[in-house]
């Protein structure tokens, strides 16, 4: 199967986080879809530079998962949102770090500690695409995103 993440994966697993987060803090259910929302949106982003034409202009200078999958990445995104959505920045940080550690779980690896050192962080236990991420992964991410939506409506 693949090297890649599937996005889906990386959402689903991003809101999750956020929910689970907003629950620990006694969000109210609005605040917690916000937030979940906020931290789903963020699991995308460090794939920005495969996208369109800022991936043809960000790539080549970059690479993919490099800089955009580092910690240095996660606590930028984090200062942005602070300064644009004081209340949401733990969400955006914690969506985006989210899609980093998946991603240091493929073969590929990340550049976690980018620009201090420049090789991968990876701990390559699946082929991410392939059986684990889809009949485990994903459908663990989806059943924790049901418990924790139910558990927050109060079902």
């Amino acid at each position: 199967m693949g090297k890649e993440m599937k996005q889906r994966t990386h959402i689903v697993v991003g809101i999750a986080a956020g929910l689970a987060y907003a629950e620990t803090c006694g969000a109210d259910v609005v605040s917690a879809v916000i937030g979940g929302a906020v931290s789903g949106i963020a699991a995308i982003m460090p794939d920005f530079d495969t996208v369109g034409m800022t991936g043809k202009l960000l790539k080549p200078l970059i690479g993919h998962r490099g800089a955009s999958h580092s910690l240095v990445a996660v606590m930028l995104i984090s200062l942005i949102c602070r300064a644009v959505l004081p209340g949401l920045a733990v969400y955006a940080a914690l969506g985006y770090a989210t899609h980093v550690l998946l991603d240091m779980f493929n073969i590929t690896g990340v550049g976690l500690l980018w620009p201090f050192y420049r090789g991968r962080v990876k701990v390559p236990l699946v082929r991410m695409g392939g059986i684990l991420e889809n009949l485990v992964i994903f459908p663990s991410a989806v059943i924790l995103l049901v418990s924790l939506t139910g558990k927050m409506i109060g079902m």
